[in-house]
């Protein structure tokens, strides 16, 4: 339906005439109000006879029903100079549209948010003239009367993303060893020789005084040493896994001269090192090694946990001595040797060690390719929900292409059709849905009629 409204300005004789004489206001035709998606788009054509250089006509449509109404953004015709005086007086001449003399035809198209209340609503147009000292409200006018705005959709879907189950790890196995880590840690290695959480990140093959041979049955050695064996074991068996770095790092007890203690550390370390590569066959590249030297650190740890004589003497000893200006001479002056020896006899023996091995795996291919493939498709649908839910249907359809065939996008896809008026696709989508035991999909194909069914006015 076309109407064509022309507004005729009723001024009072008094300071206005030449005003009224020059400026009649604009017609309006082609009229139309139509819903898209979640906005209502308001469009009409604006025919304009003559607007003086120095004044400017404000359109402005409104929608009303009962006691609501929304105003929408204006349309400013402007003549030359009127826009330069604006501009030179400092205001937003941003949006204003120029007009020359005569005979002008402009198109106004504009969206706002849907509203429940804008189901039948009347489309009205306001215009005023205003000049450099005059401004005059011309009489509104109700362009459509009681516009019935099509029937909202709303659409039926799953709105929480599915969980992404945990696919099977083929590294579990590995869960049991303390020692073992993935690459993807392996830049923490020194934090966890920090000797706080040494023994929980490590395992450890101890040595006798002054040794530097491995002997399997002192202390715990045989059953360190088959664990080791037994986790390289897995990972080299194991499809997906492969072996990325065997950290190796060597201590010696305070006890005697530092160079002396520095080297017997280098070989407690290389002692095992050899002693995996036999078994092992492993390249060189594979091992990194750390020679501790005199593990002070985990002297300092053990005095400090304990309730030995002389602890608080010791440990400022160990923090403010320098070890060249005679740190192990004052602990073992400290006390009459008392101190000293008690160190020597419980805390020493566990600080002559070859380290804490650390073994690293690489976690390329370390899960189950059947649950990979199953954790990628429910990311499709989880992202493709979101987007949804975010009213970008456009973005949502193109990533479900990619898993069309998966029963459980039959339904999302139909949602991204509907919602974009493409009421045929999206059918077909939720008949498949329906197919599949998709709940949704029924109650779709309900809005769908319902939306066919509903009489539009233009």
């Amino acid at each position: 339906m076309n109407k064509i409204i022309t507004i005729i300005v009723l001024l009072s004789a008094f300071g206005c005439n030449a005003l009224f004489a020059k400026n009649k206001g604009a017609v309006i035709t082609n009229a139309s109000l139509k819903k898209e998606h979640a906005n209502i788009r308001v469009s009409f054509d604006i025919n304009i006879d003559r607007l003086s250089s120095d004044y400017m006509l404000v359109i402005t449509p409104s929608l009303i029903a009962g006691q609501h109404s929304k105003a929408m953004e204006p349309y400013i015709l402007t003549g030359r100079r009127k826009r330069i005086i604006d501009e030179r007086a400092g205001h937003d001449t941003g949006s204003y549209i120029h007009t020359s003399k005569h005979n002008d035809s402009y198109h106004y198209s504009a969206a706002i948010p849907y509203e429940k209340w804008m189901q039948n609503v009347t489309l009205n147009i306001n215009q005023k003239i205003e000049g450099c000292c005059d401004m005059v409200n011309l009489a509104s006018a109700d362009v459509l009367n009681n516009m019935l705005v099509p029937y909202e959709i709303i659409p039926y879907y799953d709105r929480n993303p599915a969980p992404v189950m945990p696919a099977e790890r083929i590294e579990k196995d590995l869960d049991q060893f303390p020692f073992v880590y993935p690459m993807s840690i392996y830049a923490d290695r020194y934090d966890m020789l920090k000797m706080d959480s040494r023994s929980a990140n490590s395992t450890t093959v101890f040595f006798r005084v002054n040794g530097a041979n491995i002997e399997p049955s002192f202390r715990n050695n045989t059953a360190a040493l088959s664990l080791v064996i037994k986790a390289l074991d897995i990972i080299e068996n194991t499809p997906g896994l492969k072996l990325g770095k065997i950290m190796i790092a060597g201590f010696s007890s305070p006890e005697g001269p530092l160079d002396a203690n520095t080297k017997l550390s280098g070989a407690r370390m290389n002692a095992l090192k050899n002693y995996l590569e036999k078994r092992k066959n492993y390249d060189n590249y594979l091992f990194e090694l750390f020679n501790g030297g005199e593990d002070w650190e985990g002297l300092r740890y053990l005095v400090e946990k304990s309730d030995m004589k002389y602890r608080n003497e010791v440990l400022d000893i160990i923090d403010n001595v320098p070890l060249l200006n005679g740190r192990e001479k004052k602990l073992m002056e400290l006390g009459g040797g008392e101190p000293y020896k008690y160190m020597l006899k419980n805390f020493f023996s566990d600080l002559r060690n070859a380290g804490y091995i650390q073994v690293y795996y690489d976690e390329t291919g370390a899960i189950d390719a059947k649950a990979a493939e199953e954790n990628a498709r429910m990311d499709i649908l989880n992202r493709a929900t979101d987007l949804i839910n975010r009213k970008d249907y456009l973005s949502a359809i193109s990533l479900l292409e990619q898993i069309n065939t998966d029963p459980r996008a039959f339904n999302l896809i139909g949602v991204c059709y509907m919602m974009t008026d493409e009421y045929e696709k999206a059918e077909v989508m939720f008949k498949k849905a329906i197919q599949a035991g998709d709940n949704f999909a029924s109650k779709n194909m309900s809005e769908i009629e319902k939306a066919r069914s509903d009489k539009i006015y233009y």
